[in-house]
């Protein structure tokens, strides 16, 4: 990144935090929000959603997404995440919260991230939002509870499978478009109570696939809208 760049981010969060600490002294009994980091390794589809729910439909002003600078892999997610997490503590303006957003798929460096992901200080930070096999398996549970476990089948990846139901179940679906939130967002609460249903099946038959969190990193994000 330029120096350039990094003067129009430092302005961007220096604006950002002015207004929340207006917001703070107009109305001493609402609570600063919480400063969030999100870093996704899809530059594009998962990192839109999100964006799209914190920004446009939570108005959640101390809400950052990433998703372009950081890589692919699980890996590259969490050394970006703390990179700019450190950033933060230089800056005297920490992130309170901070979470890595990243697909199961046939990553080979995916367990070992949430290992270290769970060691990471300081405590109650570091957060890891997976979903297994990929982010369309998030989405098709906005239509339906889908539990059965996705494998390559012939020169079909797990998640090539997971894509193929989701253009059954919506065939206007277009990978890497803006707008997917809007288009799904009469369904969240269904897709919530899917995934909430499948944590608990995931429990009793140890299994981890399908399987996804997203909807811990959602309920969080409501609960300081609300």
């Amino acid at each position: 990144m330029g120096s350039d760049d990094l003067f129009h981010k430092k302005r961007e969060c220096t604006a950002n935090d002015l207004k929340r600490k207006k917001a703070t002294r107009n109305n001493p009994a609402r609570k600063p929000q919480p400063r969030i980091l999100i870093v996704c390794e899809d530059s594009k589809s998962s990192a839109f959603y999100l964006e799209e729910l914190a920004k446009k439909d939570l108005n959640l002003d101390a809400v950052t997404v990433e998703g372009r600078r950081c890589g692919s892999a699980p890996s590259s997610v969490l050394k970006f995440a703390q990179e700019q997490y450190a950033n933060s503590v230089i800056d005297r303006n920490p992130y309170d919260r901070v979470y890595c957003v990243f697909d199961r798929d046939q990553h080979p460096c995916f367990d070992t991230t949430l290992q270290v992901i769970a060691t990471l200080k300081p405590k109650n930070t570091f957060f890891a939002i997976t979903t297994t096999p990929c982010f369309e398996f998030w989405l098709l549970l906005h239509f339906d509870y889908y539990g059965k476990a996705y494998q390559v089948t012939g020169n079909k990846s797990p998640c090539d499978n997971a894509h193929s139901d989701l253009k059954e179940r919506w065939a206007d679906y277009a990978k890497s478009e803006r707008g997917v939130y809007a288009s799904t967002k009469d369904k969240l609460a269904t897709a919530i109570a899917n995934a909430r249903k499948l944590a608990i099946d995931n429990a009793k038959t140890n299994s981890i696939n399908p399987r996804t969190n997203m909807h811990e990193l959602i309920e969080y994000l409501q609960s300081i809208r609300r």
